[in-house]
């Protein structure tokens, strides 16, 4: 039992690691400005305009004070 505990609380750390990793890489993107594409489900390129940067840097600011404590 203290064997799955130790390997649940060591994915949970990785987990949280690496999730605040992207989410620091996120919000570094969308700072450097320029313009950012998506691409949808069905392969179209999507430019995202100004709202969506906003939401997106929330976003990622609300991840990196959630995973990078």
């Amino acid at each position: 039992a203290q064997k799955k505990a130790e390997a649940a609380k060591q994915a949970e750390l990785k987990y949280r690691q690496e999730s605040c990793l992207a989410a620091r890489k996120n919000l570094a993107m969308l700072n450097n400005g320029g313009r950012i594409m998506t691409v949808d489900e069905k392969g179209e390129r999507h430019y995202i305009g100004e709202d969506e940067v906003a939401q997106g840097k929330l976003d990622a600011q609300r991840d990196i004070e959630s995973f990078c404590n």
